[in-house]
């Protein structure tokens, strides 16, 4: 009896005990967040999509990449290749001086090589357009877009 008395004063006593802590709540997990792409840049080949306002099929082979290391630039309109140096500025691009190999080509590739090498030598600024890259005159007109 001594025992079933000594066994219940124990229960008694720890129902009295002072009640747990109550555990702190897990925190919040950190809310999610897209990874953002980051900022499109000059760097890169780009494929000429459109060039004095007119669309390139997209095996035309136009394309265009700037070095950024070397502040240099090759392209091509599908026939010869251009290259040379260029400056970027913040929104700015300026075209230096430009050299290009002298293969004969069909009329169509001559005419889109020389329409190349007017746009570029128009440029004033540049900037992107849902990824695309976009070079422009000093009037803001556009001269030619390309993609990745």
């Amino acid at each position: 009896m001594k025992t079933i008395l000594s066994t219940a004063a124990l229960f008694a006593l720890a129902a009295c005990a002072a009640p747990e802590a109550p555990q702190a709540a897990e925190p919040a997990p950190a809310p999610q967040t897209r990874a953002q792409a980051p900022a499109p840049t000059l760097a890169g080949e780009w494929r000429i999509a459109e060039l004095g306002g007119k669309t390139l099929p997209a095996d035309a082979r136009a394309r265009i990449s700037f070095d950024a290391a070397r502040s240099a630039f090759n392209g091509s309109a599908g026939c010869n290749s251009l290259f040379g140096a260029y400056q970027a500025d913040g929104a700015n691009l300026k075209f230096g001086d430009t050299a290009s190999t002298l293969i004969a080509c069909e009329p169509a590739l001559m005419k889109r090589e020389q329409a190349l090498s007017s746009a570029l030598r128009r440029t004033a600024a540049y900037g992107f357009d849902n990824g695309a890259l976009v070079l422009k005159n000093k009037q803001g007109k556009t001269l030619l877009k390309a993609v990745k």
